[in-house]
């Protein structure tokens, strides 16, 4: 793909774990799948949705998309909205891949 052409690749990285190691965030033992010829007018939350299912992950569930020359520890960002979505794309400099992290929402448990 052009790095000039309003289409990008969507790196979807799902099922791995993340946790700090040597002060630097990290994401293992996950699988990725893409989405290619992406443009940001066909990129909503309907269409992150249908990707989680198509992946055989359950809604609700959570969007990070890592910035541009970025680490993860210092260029994740949630996505919310369609505004988001849109400083993903802007984000991207040209990059014909944009990397998005699924992340189930933390349980928490009472203990008795």
């Amino acid at each position: 793909m052009d790095k000039e052409s309003p289409y990008f690749t969507v790196k979807i990285h799902h099922g791995g774990i993340m946790f700090i190691k040597s002060n630097n965030l990290v994401y293992e033992h996950g699988d990725v799948d893409y989405m290619d010829n992406v443009h940001l007018s066909n990129l909503n939350r309907q269409l992150l949705d249908k990707l989680v299912e198509g992946v055989g992950l359950d809604l609700p569930i959570g969007f990070l998309y890592k910035k541009q020359r970025f680490s993860l520890l210092e260029g994740l960002v949630r996505i919310r909205n369609k505004v988001d979505i849109a400083m993903l794309f802007n984000d991207r400099n040209g990059a014909t891949e944009v990397d998005i992290y699924l992340v189930a929402p933390s349980r928490t448990y009472e203990l008795e």
